[in-house]
C-alpha cells in the first residue's frame, strides 16, 4: 500500500514500484531476507580498499536499515536524473515542502516496515531504460 504526494506522476509511482520489486526479487533470489542482508554486506566489504578496514557498523545495518538503503541505492542508481536528491526515510513523513514524497508500507519477514520515498519537487524520476526507450 502507498499513498502519494499529489505532485507525483504515474510514472514515478511505477519507477518506484519497479525498484521496490526488483529488491523483492533480490530478497526471493537470495532465499530470505537474512541471506539477502548477509550477501549485502560481504558486497560492501568487498568494496573497502585493500589496506582498509571495513566499517562493520556501517556496513551491519538492522535489518529495517538494511533493507531501506538497498532500496535507497537501487533508486538512486536506476533513476535517469535527480539521484542525488532521492533519500528513503522511516516513518511516513508528514509533509517535505520542496520534496515529493510516496510513503510505502513494504513487508518482509512478516514484520511491516513503512518508509517515505523522497525527492526533490523539480524533479521527474523515470529509469534510465525507460527513458532510452522513448528515443
Amino acid at each position: 500500500g502507498s499513498r502519494v504526494h499529489p505532485m507525483v506522476c504515474d510514472g514515478e509511482k511505477a519507477f518506484v514500484v519497479e525498484c521496490i520489486e526488483e529488491l523483492c526479487s533480490g530478497v526471493e533470489m537470495a532465499r530470505g531476507l537474512g541471506e539477502f542482508i548477509e550477501q549485502d554486506r560481504e558486497a560492501r566489504r568487498r568494496l573497502v580498499g585493500e589496506n582498509d578496514v571495513p566499517d562493520e557498523e556501517r556496513i551491519c545495518l538492522t535489518p529495517r536499515s538494511s533493507v531501506r538503503r538497498c532500496l535507497e541505492e537501487f533508486l538512486q542508481q536506476r533513476t535517469r536524473t535527480g539521484s542525488e536528491s532521492i533519500f528513503v526515510q522511516d516513518g511516513f513523513l508528514v509533509s517535505m515542502g520542496s520534496k515529493k514524497v510516496i510513503e510505502v508500507r513494504l513487508i518482509f519477514n512478516g514484520v511491516e516496515n513503512e518508509i517515505s520515498v523522497c525527492w526533490d519537487w523539480d524533479v521527474r524520476l523515470e529509469s534510465s531504460s525507460a527513458a532510452q526507450m522513448l528515443h
